[in-house]
């Protein structure tokens, strides 16, 4: 795994860890996954993204 996918890894780790730790935020439960489920499928379609680009770069 390239160091760049891992930094975009870590970036939406961080936070969800984060989020979990202070479970006396006041938010509830759905939301909360709400927010953790955004950010995993942003961090998850930036990865695809990315990965396309690269082919296509490589490809072309």
């Amino acid at each position: 795994m390239p160091a760049s996918w891992k930094l975009r890894l870590f970036k939406i780790i961080i936070p969800a860890g984060c989020l979990f730790a202070l479970g006396e935020c006041g938010l509830t439960d759905q939301q909360l996954s709400s927010i953790v489920q955004s950010a995993l499928s942003t961090g998850l379609n930036s990865l695809v993204t990315v990965a396309l680009a690269g082919a296509a770069a490589a490809g072309g």
